[in-house]
């Protein structure tokens, strides 16, 4: 097998920051043993630090009783026009025995006379021989993230369901959710997969009682109950109680269909998953009100209507919960 390459330059970044962050660990893993003794060879500067200028000193610097130096930049998006300029110098010839780090978000906006660095650098890192690697959340899937974090930071397995359910309740931040994620490695036993229950029960402080009133009154066409409630539930963002909604009112088709074929609790539960008030309440919320078959339909043609960024999150998740409540018969 081929050995791994070594870059005198990487330069990786992206707003996707915990992919950034795991490839920049990769990156350290695989490097470091080159750049030991670590305290001799080993530097690491924040951009925004007054010392940063001195990582390019350290680059130049050679290795002591290593093969390399590994000197790393971090927080880019924070840097200054003189950072930048000393970096941009260096790799004009950048030394051979050192490998130069650079990561962070993004790039600062240009200044008024400055150069583009978020074009220039890239562009001068891949002509000096080194790599670029760029992480954009929005052309990460937020499931797809969350199956493959847990899999190759947490070594665990998250199941499907419970995948679409920490979506649905957290939203796509990606950070968020790897923060939810490592919640749930400590929650969950090791050797266990993550279910749906146990994104129910850990993520709990996401999914406020609330909903469950604003759902009663939807059915029961009660407007100024469920706007009432929306009020309460949306505490965290409008697009997270939107996700929520969502969820519910598929939890909701799922628990009618299995009331409809004479089941009970239990048989809700098993369906949704959760917590068994959760199954106990959505039972008695379709034992007293007649589900529209079109709710689900409707709030799945809002979200995605969200999800595009068509509207104020705000006011189309209070236009929805009040069109629904209006006409949810």
């Amino acid at each position: 097998m081929a050995p791994e390459p070594v870059h005198p330059v990487s330069l990786v970044y992206g707003d996707a920051e915990p992919i950034v962050a795991w490839e920049v660990s990769l990156r350290v893993a695989r490097w470091g043993p080159l750049a030991e003794p670590a305290s001799f060879n080993r530097s690491v500067f924040d951009a925004d630090d007054d010392r940063a200028i001195d990582a390019v000193a350290d680059a130049r610097t050679p290795p002591m009783m290593a093969s390399h130096r590994l000197v790393m930049v971090r927080a880019l998006d924070r840097a200054s026009e003189a950072l930048f300029t000393a970096i941009d110098g260096y790799l004009d010839n950048p030394s051979p025995d050192t490998i130069l780090l650079l990561t962070g978000g993004s790039f600062p906006a240009a200044r008024k006379g400055g150069k583009a660095w978020s074009r220039r650098l890239p562009a001068r890192v891949q002509a000096c021989g080194g790599e670029v690697v760029e992480k954009r959340a929005r052309d990460v899937s937020p499931l797809a993230f969350v199956v493959e974090h847990a899999r190759v930071t947490l070594r665990r397995e998250v199941q499907p369901q419970a995948a679409e359910l920490l979506v649905a309740t957290v939203g796509d931040d990606l950070m968020l959710l790897a923060r939810e994620l490592d919640k749930l490695d400590v929650a969950v036993p090791e050797g266990q997969p993550i279910t749906r229950d146990d994104v129910a029960d850990a993520c709990a402080g996401h999914a406020p009682g609330q909903l469950f009133e604003m759902l009663d009154a939807i059915v029961a066409n009660r407007p100024a109950d469920a706007l009432g409630a929306l009020s309460l539930a949306d505490s965290d963002g409008p697009e997270k109680a939107f996700g929520l909604l969502l969820w519910k009112v598929r939890s909701m088709v799922a628990a009618d269909a299995v009331l409809r074929a004479g089941g009970g609790v239990q048989q809700v539960r098993a369906a949704v998953g959760g917590r068994p008030s959760d199954a106990a309440a959505l039972v008695g919320l379709l034992r007293n009100h007649r589900l529209d078959p079109q709710l689900l339909p409707r709030v799945v043609a809002a979200w995605v209507a969200l999800r595009a960024r068509r509207a104020d999150p705000a006011r189309q998740l209070e236009a929805l919960v009040l069109d629904l409540a209006t006409g949810a018969r």
